[in-house]
């Protein structure tokens, strides 16, 4: 619980923010997954399309960094996984991302490329 607080310190601040306030809900609902199952229970398009993004890119970006319990992933295990979690996301948006991610990787030089 103290974790998911994040999101609401990050909206007080971006809300407040005279620049960032138009974003400030991205920030807040960057957590709520598609089935309904994020932290604010927001489900499907209630949850602001940008706050999608995020959360997917986000997601991906955890799972291949680098954490203090695990290595990261490569980019196609990483995808995998997102698969397998496919209703958290907007079908959509999920197939979009997965080929930007495929074209992204596969047109970079072979030693970076996971």
């Amino acid at each position: 619980e103290v974790i998911k607080m994040h999101s609401w310190l990050s909206y007080c601040i971006a809300n407040d923010h005279p620049s960032m306030s138009a974003f400030s809900s991205w920030v807040l609902y960057h957590h709520e997954d598609y089935n309904g199952r994020g932290y604010y229970g927001l489900k499907g398009s209630d949850i602001p399309f940008p706050a999608q993004v995020i959360s997917l890119v986000d997601k991906f970006d955890a799972l291949t960094e680098n954490r203090c319990y695990r290595p990261a992933y490569g980019w196609k295990e990483a995808m995998e996984i997102l698969k397998d979690e496919s209703a958290k996301f907007d079908d959509t948006l999920f197939d979009v991302f997965e080929k930007l991610v495929n074209q992204m990787m596969m047109t970079r030089p072979v030693e970076h490329v996971q």
